[in-house]
């Protein structure tokens, strides 16, 4: 965004047009904020896509990526999958999680809570039967955050330069 300059007198009507010309500008930077994190939630939706791409997936990507939405309110932008399963995904299950866990877990993450170990456990789904002792972390929400954050600065340049 290009430097603003006002130039003010000491008189009322001087101080009067300072007062409008820094609420046009406070008004503009608002609506430039707003455009930045709109603009952040669509890069980071399209990154989120790639990053489920580039890992195997024992179950369907195209839910996954079907998933993946932003929301954006001006100040904050969330780039999130609203799949049933992505946490799972993200952190992994069982001693296959536990053994090759989330790179950056925050939350406290528990894996093989039911204490299945390697005798590991069935499941059902439109497929059928399956045996598992779980899976590896496949953390796309993480690496969508660390590929999208070197972005940020190009992404806030562009939007606050273009007037």
């Amino acid at each position: 965004m290009q430097s603003k300059s006002i130039k003010v007198r000491l008189n009322s009507e001087s101080i009067g047009q300072a007062i409008s010309s820094l609420k046009e500008y406070q008004s503009s930077v608002k609506i430039k904020q707003a455009k930045l994190m709109k603009e952040i939630g669509e890069r980071g939706t399209d990154v989120m896509f790639d990053e489920i791409g580039k890992y195997p997936m024992p179950c369907s990507k195209a839910n996954l990526i079907r998933c993946v939405d932003y929301t954006s309110t001006g100040t904050t932008s969330r780039i999130y999958n609203w799949c049933g399963y992505a946490m799972f995904v993200e952190f992994g299950t069982g001693i296959k999680g536990a053994r090759s866990p989330h790179p950056h877990d925050t939350v406290g993450y528990r894996y093989d809570v039911n204490n299945h170990g390697e005798d590991g456990w069935n499941y059902f789904d439109e497929d059928g039967w399956h045996w598992t002792m779980g899976m590896q972390a496949r953390p796309f929400a993480h690496e969508t955050y660390e590929a999208l954050r070197p972005e940020i600065v190009n992404i806030a340049t562009k939007v606050f330069n273009n007037d």
